[in-house]
């Protein structure tokens, strides 16, 4: 766990852009840093990049042809369909 993390708002569009991990020594352990786009009036992390301060170690997620409303239907997000999946 984190004894303590530091999150930078773009007060704006009220989207997280950086967050720093900092452990109980107040070591700078971890950064992640978010890009958004406006995808169909929703604010969309697109880009994810988490860097390790400590060993260098980063992962990058992007996040591609995302769309929303689709016309999913209504018994897929259903509990039992989430466990069990579709059938």
């Amino acid at each position: 766990t984190y004894s303590r993390i530091v999150h930078w708002v773009d007060t704006a569009n009220r989207t997280i852009l950086k967050t720093e991990y900092y452990d109980r020594e107040g070591r700078h352990l971890k950064t992640q840093i978010l890009k958004w786009e406006l995808i169909q009036d929703i604010w969309t992390s697109t880009n994810l990049v988490m860097e390790n301060n400590i060993n260098g170690n980063k992962t990058i997620a992007a996040i591609r042809n995302v769309q929303y409303n689709i016309g999913l239907e209504d018994r897929l997000f259903q509990e039992r369909t989430l466990k069990t999946g579709v059938r």
